[in-house]
């Protein structure tokens, strides 16, 4: 289980690297950094979505290789450690810390109930 847990980490490191790098080529920093409130409207989604995913990708890759339920939640709590630490350091507007907040609790039981429903079948 332990090996589910570690893979999971994986996951979501290997899925917030590609999310945020297809972030960067759409909308590049231009040399110093830019606030979180001055981003455009898309980018701002795109950081959204990657915690979304992240946390989705980390639960599910543990559930499945773990094979129990209950496994999803700690692949998707790295996912919102990442999201607090980024919500503590950087200004964000009142709907990215609330979608933040609730995506990855809630994209650890999306990964539960697929896994169920592929177990089932």
């Amino acid at each position: 289980m332990l090996g589910a847990v570690f893979a999971a980490l994986i996951s979501v490191v290997f899925v917030t690297l590609i999310c945020e790098a297809i972030d960067l080529w759409l909308y590049p920093l231009d040399g110093a950094f830019v606030y979180i409130m001055n981003l455009p409207r898309g980018a701002k989604l795109i950081i959204v979505a990657t915690w979304g995913l992240t946390a989705f990708a980390g639960a599910l890759t543990a559930v499945r290789l773990g094979g129990v339920w209950w496994l999803a939640f700690p692949g998707a709590a790295w996912t919102l450690l990442g999201v607090v630490g980024s919500l503590i350091r950087e200004p964000y507007p009142w709907w990215m810390i609330v979608a933040g907040l609730t995506l990855p609790p809630l994209m650890a039981g999306a990964a539960i109930l697929l896994d169920r429903r592929r177990r089932a079948a």
